[in-house]
């Protein structure tokens, strides 16, 4: 299922290095955090959430047994700072 999210996000995005799966099972289900560049996560979620609705959806026939929760969380990663190039020297 991770590369399943990871994969898809990859190609919905600008950025595609920044993207990061990571996936935890608690008591109520299995929780996903997406991360992707912050001017990414528009991209991630669609117009009106249809893509992350779509997204959840897929990743959630993954599940065994199929009763199971999937919680899944988009979060924007601030990008690195620029760092400007040293100027040469008169």
């Amino acid at each position: 299922m991770k590369q399943l999210i990871e994969y898809v996000a990859q190609a919905l995005v600008s950025s595609p290095e920044e993207v990061e799966v990571a996936i935890t099972e608690g008591p109520e289900g299995v929780v996903c955090r997406l991360k992707v560049a912050e001017k990414d996560v528009g991209k991630v979620i669609g117009k009106d959430g249809r893509i992350i609705h779509a997204l959840r959806t897929v990743a959630a026939s993954c599940l065994s047994p199929p009763e199971s929760k999937l919680q899944l969380d988009v979060e924007g990663k601030p990008s690195a700072p620029l760092v400007p190039s040293a100027a040469p020297s008169p």
